[in-house]
């Protein structure tokens, strides 16, 4: 069975409330005073004395309970689902589609197999027991009481303030009840509450720990706090967050009116969803629109006039990136005209509300302008008629600074400096000297130094140029003058070799060691033929 309650007074000890089943015939008004008595057999939410609704379930008088750590005092604000479903085995106790208790049947079944139905039930005690009921300060406001013997029906049932199962504010079926998800932690640092977008805030090997969203575009987004989801896995948290199916999500019209297929992200009230409006992270699209200011919803808190209308739609889940939103580089304000205008945009937050890309690879570019905030090359190039525009003054990587008269040695503060500094420096004025950076103290400044005082100031420009080595750790290469080259042994010439004289035979020896000369061609005759 399943009721939505909301009390009118907090628990007390001279209060009763019971919401469940139990045998037939029992009623708290008959039992409830000095000489209460509970039900025979039953399984139901009840609160008295407690802070926290209570879990019972009675077999033969033989009690079971369970404090369900959901405060009593909630309800008495708004109405929430109570729930209770039993099987031959167990109970299942929920509160707003929260799994909060669950007792196992005991050695004859649950309840010994008794009849039980639905019962909703309150009483308080009069002087010496006399029971009575009370005025409005004892009622419970019922909204519905359902019964059924198999899995929760789909049909739309109304409820005595004009609400119904219909409306998807209140819809645990097929409208926004069709949602699965897992359960979190909160990590206290926002208010979260049901419909709310979250992200994730902090994890370990065993726990995760959410937040409300607190921006749109937001890569860590999880999904929606529902309260009629099914949660699946442990129950290591006390946030159930829906991540797949359907689900209402409170949301503001910041991005624009929302219409249904509208892609929603979050906005910047922290939990609160809006309309996307460029290519991004999503939690989903809506199922429903959402234009207050013509009549289409309803602003749940805040007011249209005051730009801070806050209402509840339908969406259907999606968690992740969605490039199909608008134009997926975003769109421009106004040209970038001059430095301070680029040095707004690297300080605003351009990089995490627009479109966001791990990587992106692409042949060519061309681009009037570009506003980069680490730019890597393997070489730069600039045009004709182009020049170079660097930053000068205190602590930047240009400047110009005064060697003073009558000195030898000028120090120039200089944060900017590491160990692998290059400084260049120019004079602005003849010196019989040269100038010399005689010394970089890192994070400090460097020293530049005269051999000679000169008899008048001595203005000068410098420039900062960082290194690295191969290694990719700024500063200078480090090495040693390598030794010079081995110097090659010559080559000892050889002695000639004597000519022997000449055969008076009319023929010559070849040389010692030359090849003998080669065989005449033969023509084919069998005859050699000589020259």
């Amino acid at each position: 069975m399943e009721a939505r309650i909301r009390t009118t007074t907090s628990a007390s000890s001279s209060y009763f409330a019971l919401i469940g089943m139990t045998s037939a015939s029992y009623n708290v008004s008959d039992t409830f005073g000095a000489n209460a008595t509970p039900p025979v057999n039953g399984a139901y939410f009840a609160a008295s004395s407690t802070s926290n609704w209570l879990a019972i379930v009675r077999s033969n008088n033989v009690e079971t309970r369970m404090d369900t750590g959901m405060p009593t005092t909630t309800a008495q604000t708004v109405f929430q689902r109570f729930r209770v479903e039993l099987s031959s085995t167990t109970a299942q106790f929920f509160i707003d589609g929260r799994a909060v208790a669950g007792i196992a049947a005991g050695a004859n079944g649950l309840m010994n197999g008794a009849t039980v139905g639905p019962n909703v039930n309150v009483a308080v005690a009069g002087t010496a027991g006399t029971l009575y009921r009370a005025s409005s300060v004892t009622n419970l406001d019922v909204n519905y009481v359902r019964f059924w013997n198999d899995d929760p029906p789909g049909v739309g049932v109304s409820g005595g303030d004009g609400l119904s199962w219909d409306d998807p504010q209140y819809s645990q079926d097929a409208v926004s009840g069709s949602n699965s998800g897992l359960w979190y932690l909160s990590d206290k640092t926002t208010v979260v509450d049901y419909g709310m977008l979250v992200s994730l805030a902090s994890t370990t090997a065993t726990t995760s720990r959410i937040r409300a969203t607190q921006r749109s575009n937001d890569p860590d987004m999880v999904g929606v706090y529902s309260r009629n989801g099914h949660m699946t896995g442990d129950m290591i948290g006390n946030i159930s967050v829906a991540t797949h199916g359907r689900v209402e999500l409170s949301v503001n019209t910041s991005g624009g009116a929302i219409a249904k297929g509208d892609r929603i992200t979050g906005s910047s009230v922290p939990g609160i969803g809006a309309k996307a409006t460029t290519a991004g992270y999503i939690v989903g699209v809506a199922l429903q629109d959402f234009d207050p200011a013509h009549g289409v919803g309803k602003c749940e808190t805040g007011t249209v006039e005051a730009g801070d209308c806050v209402g509840t739609i339908v969406v259907d889940l999606r968690i992740g990136w969605d490039g199909s939103i608008g134009d997926v580089f975003g769109t421009f304000d106004g040209a970038v005209t001059d430095i301070t205008q680029a040095v707004a945009d690297l300080a605003s937050e351009a990089f995490s509300a627009g479109a966001e890309f791990t990587k992106l690879t692409i042949g060519k570019v061309v681009a009037k302008t570009a506003v980069v905030r680490d730019f890597f090359t393997r070489s730069l190039h600039i045009l004709p008629s182009g020049s170079i525009t660097l930053p000068s003054g205190s602590a930047q990587i240009t400047g110009t600074s005064i060697f003073p008269s009558g000195a030898t040695t000028y120090f120039v503060p200089n944060t900017q400096i590491t160990s692998g500094s290059k400084v260049f420096v120019t004079a602005r004025a003849l010196s019989q000297t040269p100038l010399v950076v005689s010394d970089i103290d890192p994070g400090v400044g460097f020293t530049v130094e005269m051999s000679t005082p000169q008899g008048s100031d001595i203005p000068f420009d410098w420039l900062v140029i960082q290194t690295y080595n191969i290694d990719g750790n700024v500063g200078a290469v480090g090495g040693s003058i390598p030794p010079p080259p081995p110097t090659p042994t010559p080559t000892p010439t050889p002695a000639p070799t004597p000519t022997p004289p000449p055969d008076d035979s009319g023929t010559s020896t070849p040389p010692a060691g030359d090849p003998p000369p080669p065989p005449p061609p033969d023509d084919g005759s069998g005859t050699t033929t000589l020259p």
